[in-house]
């Protein structure tokens, strides 16, 4: 019996061993990508994104195009669609 239980111990630790060396190799030769909206820095933000997004900020929150009464023509609201869509595809290009 005590041969029986010390075979099935020995068998279970080196199951146990073959499985961490599998995990191990996968986690350090499989790429592997984050969850969308994980912190973490995407390169080139701040030389070609944030300057864009503090613009089209400046234009539709603080006051430009909300204290024009949020018209949906004119000027103002083609400066505001102008400086967002600007905005947005230099995330696409960041991002590619």
């Amino acid at each position: 019996m005590a041969c029986i239980s010390d075979h099935l111990d020995s068998l279970s630790n080196y199951a146990h061993l073959i499985t961490d060396a599998c995990v191990s190799s996968a986690a350090s030769t499989i790429p592997s990508t984050r969850p969308r909206g994980s912190c973490g820095n995407i390169p080139g933000w701040s030389a070609f994104v944030a300057p864009l997004r503090d613009k089209s900020i400046l234009w539709h929150n603080h006051n430009i195009w909300i204290d024009h009464g949020r018209p949906w023509d004119g000027v103002v609201a083609n400066i505001m669609r102008t400086t967002r869509a600007k905005y947005h595809v230099a995330i696409r290009k960041v991002r590619r």
